[in-house]
């Protein structure tokens, strides 16, 4: 058996695969986020690990421990978690969804050119990247960096705790903006201008690496067997691709969980003039993920949920059936989901939520029905960026929004595409890292073979009336951004003075 972790922005789930693609058990355990001002988003890593044993234990009560012959992982991206001399943690870990290093983000821009840095790393320099965060850890917090032995991702913290190694693979390096996508190295020039030197940064491995065994102490404290081998895994993006069976050029997915994204697979990188897509290293180390990634899409329904839905007994059926009841389009209401900022296609951290339009004849239902139609439009305005470099015939969907059959005929109407509905929904990211893990101890002979994982549910046909309409939709939604673009920067400019 193959154990992964997959660790998301909300919560960790372990899940034991076999080496056929069969799950045996799901477990999953929840922590919080800590927000400062708009632009701050931490995690305790420590949180992290107490939910790797507590899932743990609780699997090898449906398991036989012995029959677990590795440990995998997936892991949220984009983090700098700070670790010390013994591997202890030194504060709280600055995530993904933090945008707070702009001004170092924009530092970089004035040294380096933006094409540059973007052909080189696969990525726009923005603050969501690694290397702009450890800058600014760097210049505030002195004091902890000089400490700093290793900054590391929210994965190879975890296995930093089983096996004592300082390791990232191939996926996670290349959403530092710090990482040569090609010569897959370090790179020196940005780390000389920052002053980072490379020896505080883990070594680069590939994702079906063993790392080493799980160490007595890890065994105690987890539950698992001492010797028991520990996979590297990749970033959750790239183990997504891969537990979509998404290894080909022309294959596409989009998951739909906090964040979401849509993504490819290609043997090349895929660069485009205005730096609406990027690129990460795939879990097969020799192709990459072309794609683009939202901030708020799950967050933003867990939001509007909180808010409309939080004295309902099954708040999940009961927001579902509100938006049905809303005409497509919610009677002309609009919202812009950039509750955190934006990535992919705007990449503007000043950008804010907004609902457009609203009147006395708007209720509950239509709010929601906006949440979700704005968060699908968005996801589609990024499948067209990557349309125009690749012709796509299908749609594979994942993630928590899949469970929606109302996101499900959203997302096949507004890009055209049939969707393929999978049996697992939610489990594409540990499927990813069991799949390398399968990969890592000979289970598997290569990643490829894991497609016959992959379990086909339904497929949703797009609907072209549907179609037109929410064309006229998007094309709407982006000017209202357009329109408010001046005001967000306005009262960031205003706070900042």
């Amino acid at each position: 058996m193959i154990l992964a972790h997959d660790i998301g922005t909300s919560g960790l789930k372990s899940t034991v695969y076999t080496p056929d693609g069969t799950l045996l058990a799901s477990v999953t355990s929840s922590y919080p986020l800590f927000y400062g001002n708009e632009f701050e988003v931490e995690q305790n890593p420590n949180d992290w690990w107490n939910a790797l044993c507590h899932n743990t234990q609780n699997i090898i009560e449906k398991v036989n421990k012995d029959d677990i012959k590795c440990v995998s992982f997936s892991g949220q991206m984009m983090g700098v978690v700070a670790v010390g001399e013994n591997g202890e943690v030194l504060r709280n870990s600055i995530i993904w969804a933090d945008q707070r290093a702009y001004r170092e983000s924009e530092k970089l821009l004035d040294r380096f050119s933006s094409d540059w840095l973007y052909r080189l790393t696969g990525n726009p320099t923005t603050p969501s990247y690694s290397a702009p965060k450890i800058w600014w850890f760097k210049e505030n917090e002195p004091h902890l960096y000089e400490k700093t032995v290793c900054f590391l991702q929210a994965k190879d913290f975890l296995i930093l705790k089983l096996t004592g190694e300082f390791v990232t693979d191939y996926s996670d390096a290349s959403g530092t903006g710090m990482f040569d996508l090609n010569e897959k190295v370090w790179m020196k020039e940005i780390l000389d201008f920052m002053g980072i030197p490379e020896e505080k940064l883990p070594m680069v491995c590939a994702s079906t690496d063993c790392i080493g065994t799980i160490t007595h102490q890890a065994a105690i404290e987890c539950g698992l067997l001492p010797g028991t081998k520990v996979i590297a895994g990749g970033a959750d993006g790239s183990c997504a691709a891969m537990g979509a069976g998404v290894i080909e050029d022309e294959e596409l997915f989009s998951y739909l969980g906090s964040s979401a994204w849509v993504a490819s697979a290609s043997a090349q990188p895929i660069f485009e003039r205005e730096q609406r897509t990027f690129n990460f290293i795939h879990v097969d180390k020799e192709k990459f993920m072309p794609i683009g990634t939202m901030q708020s899409a799950g967050t933003s329904f867990e939001w509007i949920r909180s808010i409309t839905a939080s004295n309902q007994p099954n708040s999940l059926q009961w927001m579902n059936e509100q938006a049905e009841r809303s005409p497509i389009g919610s009677n002309r209401l609009f919202f812009l989901p950039y509750l955190i900022g934006e990535r992919s296609p705007i990449w503007d951290k000043h950008a804010k939520g907004a609902f457009i339009g609203l009147t006395p004849q708007h209720d509950a239902g239509h709010m929601i029905r906006a949440v979700m139609e704005g968060v699908a439009l968005n996801l589609t305005w990024i499948y067209k960026c990557l349309a125009e470099q690749k012709t796509f015939r299908e749609l594979w969907f994942f993630g928590g929004g899949a469970n929606s059959k109302l996101w499900q005929q959203m997302l096949a109407d507004m890009t055209g595409l049939p969707l393929k509905v999978p049996r697992l929904k939610d489990e594409i990211t540990g499927m990813g890292a069991a799949i390398a893990g399968a990969v890592a101890i000979g289970e598997l002979s290569q990643l490829a073979d894991a497609k016959s994982w992959i379990q086909l549910e339904q497929i949703i046909e797009p609907d072209e009336k549907h179609f037109s309409v929410y064309q006229e939709k998007l094309a709407e939604m982006k000017q209202l951004y357009v329109a408010l673009k001046p005001h967000f920067h306005l009262k960031v400019m205003d706070q900042h003075r």
